[in-house]
């Protein structure tokens, strides 16, 4: 099996979305654990980049952060299938990503133009 790595550019966008990521999730009280490591490292492999605590709600998940084009890899894919399979909460993506997880558990309200007008 061929692995490409990423490029300097590639790692360079992901940093910076998770930079955003990160920030949107303090804002709104979680504070965030991060897993990245930009060398080889003994820790498990697949593990996602950040571990989010939200003790407001007395919940936690995982987030893998992807830049726009980013893909995950097999053994990302086979954590996300065994979080998902112990009833945890997995995130895949940016930015957009985490909102939708923070619009879901009601930490945030959806933008003007997502809302729908009732009647």
């Amino acid at each position: 099996m061929t692995r490409i790595a990423p490029t300097v550019a590639q790692l360079e966008r992901e940093i910076d979305v998770q930079a955003d990521v990160v920030r949107a999730y303090e804002a709104v009280g979680c504070r965030v654990v991060s897993f990245s490591q930009g060398r080889r490292t003994r820790q498990t492999v697949g593990i996602p980049d950040l571990k989010i605590y939200c003790a407001r709600l007395r919940l936690t998940w995982w987030m893998e952060v992807k830049a726009g084009d980013g893909k995950q890899r097999s053994a990302q894919r086979a954590f996300q299938a065994m979080v998902e399979t112990c009833g945890e909460t997995y995130v895949l993506g940016g930015l957009d990503a985490a909102l939708v997880q923070l619009r879901r558990l009601g930490l945030v309200a959806a933008p003007l133009k997502d809302r729908r007008p009732r009647g």
